[in-house]
């Protein structure tokens, strides 16, 4: 749970609104500020009006993958910690060099235990704070 006066931001991008919600519900039962999308572009709108400390973000997408959302985030919050969802096999062998340098943090095959995502957002958290 979220304690002290500082809370954390994160955006959970994924197109499927039955995951999205139930990510976005467990979060903000543990106290995190929660801001959801539905898709890349829409994500892309709400990280020029605000910072996020942390973005879930799903691969495969309509319109633009996760994977191309990683890039305009590189470039506009590289601040930003990204913890990628995927049902990929393997998304390193699909990008790993650019999954580098935009600042993923971890990987979660989907579904993912949400125990298991508490747990990974809980790591991402702390390394921000050994970056700022």
């Amino acid at each position: 749970m979220v304690t002290g006066l500082n809370k954390w931001t994160v955006l959970v991008v994924d197109d499927e609104e039955a995951a999205r919600g139930a990510i976005c519900e467990a979060l903000k039962g543990e106290g995190y500020d929660i801001t959801s999308s539905p898709n890349a572009p829409d994500a892309i709108v709400k990280i020029s009006q605000m910072r996020f400390d942390v973005a879930i973000l799903d691969i495969l997408m309509p319109d633009m993958s996760g994977f191309e959302l990683m890039g305009v985030m590189s470039k506009m919050c590289p601040e930003t910690v990204i913890v990628v969802l995927t049902a990929m096999l393997d998304p390193d062998s699909q990008f790993g060099s650019t999954a580098e340098t935009s600042g993923v943090f971890a990987y979660l095959r989907k579904p993912c235990k949400l125990k298991d995502l508490k747990e990974t957002l809980q790591g991402a958290l702390d390394y921000k704070r050994t970056l700022t």
